[in-house]
């Protein structure tokens, strides 16, 4: 669907966010760690900010969650989707990041992924998957929240797990019974 100027944006919907998810060529190098990036953002719900500030022990595949950075308290779970990602990027490219870089998905050098280049990462695999409307990475973080809501998962919980706060649980709450 396109946008139209001054119209609300458009929400994905769970099956665009999966379609955005699988785009990657998943038997190349970048396509394996790009798939990774977009498993944390569509099917985890992680913010940029807290994406390109991951390290490698933020990762707990034992229990299949993500410690995230700063707030140690919070441990967001994923699924086995999400965790066999993580498993071949780590196992089968990670490695031959040079440097010493503990971040999880390094730039250039080992330094910090830029914010920019996640949303350039989101860019093109939105246009790969035929979506007719500017995605950024917010927008597959709020269609994972739309479609928990929608699955009947309770809005305190999406609340929590995503770390959503104050108006934003209220447009969410209006796409889920709108999609």
């Amino acid at each position: 669907m396109d946008k139209i100027p001054g119209e609300a944006p458009s929400i994905l919907t769970g099956e665009e966010v999966l379609r955005i998810l699988d785009a990657p060529d998943l038997h190349t190098n970048a396509g394996l760690r790009d798939r990774a990036i977009l498993e944390l953002l569509g099917g985890v719900g992680l913010k940029v900010r807290e994406l390109v500030t991951l390290r490698l022990e933020n990762i707990d595949l034992q229990i299949s969650c993500v410690i995230l950075p700063g707030r140690p308290d919070q441990m967001i779970p994923f699924g086995s989707r999400t965790r066999e990602c993580l498993l071949r990027y780590l196992y089968e490219i990670r490695d031959e990041v040079k440097g010493p870089s503990s971040l999880l998905f390094p730039g250039r050098g080992g330094s910090m992924l830029t914010r920019q280049a996640v949303w350039k990462i989101v860019k093109k695999y939105a246009d790969a998957a035929g979506i007719g409307f500017p995605v950024s990475p917010e927008d597959l973080r709020t269609g994972l929240a739309v479609s928990l809501l929608r699955r009947g998962v309770e809005p305190a919980s999406v609340q929590s797990l995503l770390g959503i706060r104050g108006p934003a649980m209220k447009k969410y709450l209006r796409a889920a019974k709108d999609q």
